[in-house]
């Protein structure tokens, strides 16, 4: 086996969630050295990391757009390239893009100065692409909780709100039981077919429905738990203040 060239073509096909994590760690390294630079009076770097953060997306779109394949699975089947993935991470970013811009008004008008909060709506951004492209129970599984710990955060973002604290304390309680039931359903399907791929089930489910019409209980229980999960994860998003957030928080995920 040739090593060297195993993924060769893969990272070209996920160029985009690359970009936009190195760039925000970039991000990060630069509003942390410079937010607590005594030459420059550490000045304030929301207003100016929000905008960095603008032209981050706008450069992951435009590299979303240019991918040289239209069509392809990578990472051993883990994460799937199609037309339809193509659709939904064009909506993500263009979502993200505009819940960070509607925030740039309440970051002005409220003093507002985490430049945190652009960085985690980043991450959370990242993670969303990968769970779009996910073609397995773990490469999903993993890209939730990515996603959800950034939101989590993004909640509680407002430190001095007793308000904000509270969203941000239910939301991490909610979704860590929801996480719970996700992983308890994939446990039980895994448990019955050694499957994980979601290809792999819906040949599977396909045949035990077509051989037997009443079904398999087993997976039909399975397949609740798996449901159960996300109906939590889709109503759970706390109300917030912060108008931008709440518009990402509650419509993203949804896609």
């Amino acid at each position: 086996m040739n090593f060297p060239h195993l993924f060769e073509n893969d990272f070209y096909a996920i160029l985009p969630e690359l970009y936009l994590i190195l760039s925000t760690l970039v991000l990060l390294l630069f509003g942390v050295f410079y937010s607590t630079s005594k030459k420059h009076q550490t000045p304030s770097m929301m207003q100016t990391v929000a905008w960095l953060g603008l032209l981050c997306l706008f450069c992951t779109f435009c590299i979303l757009q240019n991918v040289p394949f239209a069509s392809m699975t990578f990472f051993y089947a883990t994460l799937i390239l199609d037309p339809f993935c193509f659709f939904f991470k064009t909506l993500v970013l263009l979502g993200a893009g505009l819940s960070l811009f509607i925030s740039l008004h309440y970051f002005q008008t409220e003093e507002f100065k985490d430049f945190e909060y652009t960085l985690l709506l980043l991450f959370s951004t990242c993670s969303m692409l990968l769970l779009i492209s996910a073609s397995d129970f773990i490469s999903m599984y993993l890209a939730i909780e990515m996603q959800s710990l950034c939101l989590y955060v993004l909640a509680a973002s407002k430190r001095n709100s007793e308000f904000s604290t509270e969203a941000g304390l239910k939301y991490f309680l909610l979704g860590a039981f929801s996480s719970g039931i996700l992983l308890f359903g994939c446990s039980i399907l895994y448990g019955l077919t050694g499957l994980t791929g979601f290809q792999s089930f819906a040949a599977l489910f396909f045949w035990d429905w077509w051989c037997s019409p009443g079904g398999n209980s087993k997976f039909s229980f399975g397949g609740y738990s798996f449901y159960c999960c996300w109906f939590f994860y889709l109503n759970l998003p706390p109300h917030l203040s912060i108008f931008g957030l709440q518009t990402y928080m509650r419509v993203l995920p949804r896609v």
